[in-house]
């Protein structure tokens, strides 16, 4: 994200937390879809994932006068919200499998790339599943919603270089998995 984009994002945060709904209509927007693919490799469901998301913004939007900008994207803050969330109803009920017939929606329309992709990210699911709960979420944050180093240690409380270890760890052993099976 550049300056001027960053800078955009704040003024829309400072004008949203000041109760203009445009403002946070735009921040919604915007932060709409990568949310959802989070929400959605969490949950494995479109419907229970299309209900959390909108539970994340409505959190979001009931806190947005508290939120403190840390130098970091605010993805970090509404994902954080988004694992409490998924915590939340995992504890209400069992959650279900992962449907793997389901892709993850895109903006792109490119249809050879977004098959291509969706490929690679049912293959991605189906190794995840063997990984411990925190890895799993190490690889969805970092790769599929994008966190930088210095927001996943925002949001974890892990170093950075703790934090690139585990994941060059996990990497390792996702390669083994998609390339073996869970042996």
């Amino acid at each position: 994200m550049d300056t001027n984009d960053e800078k955009s994002i704040t003024e829309k945060i400072n004008l949203a937390k000041k109760g203009d709904k445009k403002a946070f209509g735009e921040l919604y927007n915007l932060f709409l879809m990568p949310v959802y693919r989070y929400v959605f490799l969490r949950v494995g469901n479109k419907d229970a994932a299309e209900d959390l998301t909108q539970i994340v913004f409505i959190k979001a939007l009931k806190s947005i006068r508290d939120y403190e900008n840390r130098g970091t994207s605010p993805l970090a803050y509404l994902f954080t919200i988004a694992r409490n969330a998924i915590i939340d109803e995992y504890r209400k009920k069992k959650p279900e499998s992962i449907d793997e017939s389901k892709d993850i929606p895109d903006t792109e329309n490119a249809t050879e790339r977004l098959s291509e992709r969706n490929d690679s990210i049912r293959t991605l699911k189906k190794a995840l599943v063997y990984l411990p709960i925190e890895q799993q979420e190490l690889v969805i944050l970092r790769f599929i919603a994008d966190l930088s180093y210095k927001e996943l240690n925002e949001l974890t409380g892990r170093s950075e270089q703790a934090l690139r270890q585990a994941l060059s760890r996990t990497l390792k052993k996702l390669r083994y998995i998609i390339k073996h099976g869970d042996k």
